[in-house]
């Protein structure tokens, strides 16, 4: 009897297994039907956004598209953005600072706020800021040796501008003509 009990407490446990795997696998099919059904709805957000055809947002093309667009009215209002909130997070959208937001920086940007879990996106967060603490002292070192370097060229008058002697710049063609130059 103990032996035939175990057999079915085995047989019950394996089909536990297989449905709460069927269910995985199911929440996860649902969960990337959802992803792609979102892209969709995105990209025809942000067509409907890029009233120029320009393939990019103005701060005003999104301005008016908070008033106009149903759907990017409800997941601003969904993220908790107000209007007020638009030039802000529009600057921050706008990683090359060009004033225009691409496709991708739209989709990267509510995409990711909606589907990414709080604490995953805040861990996320943290290390793109701690790499950032890391970054920006070495890239203002950099800038920094690079107005030294210039500042030295035109302290010693070999910058292109104007010489410290006052008179005009001149070509390397000049130069040459006059001796002072490398031959090229």
């Amino acid at each position: 009897q103990l032996g035939f009990l175990n057999l079915v407490l085995a047989v019950i446990v394996d089909k536990a297994a297989e449905a709460r795997a069927a269910d995985n696998e199911s929440r996860e099919r649902q969960r990337r039907e959802e992803e792609i059904k979102g892209l969709h709805m995105w990209r025809t957000v942000f067509n409907d956004l890029d009233k120029d055809k320009s393939g990019t947002i103005t701060e005003d093309e999104l301005r008016v598209g908070m008033v106009e667009s149903h759907e990017l009215k409800e997941t601003m209002r969904g993220l908790g953005i107000e209007p007020k909130d638009l030039r802000h997070l529009f600057e921050l959208m706008d990683t090359e600072g060009d004033g225009a937001i691409t496709y991708e920086d739209m989709v990267d940007t509510f995409v990711t706020a909606k589907v990414m879990d709080p604490s995953a996106y805040q861990m996320l967060l943290q290390c793109r800021v701690a790499k950032m603490d890391v970054q920006l002292p070495k890239k203002m070192d950099e800038l920094h040796d690079a107005i030294m370097a210039r500042f030295e060229q035109v302290a010693r008058g070999t910058a292109r501008g104007r010489p410290p002697n006052g008179q005009p710049p001149t070509t390397d063609k000049q130069e040459q003509v006059l001796g002072r130059g490398p031959a090229r």
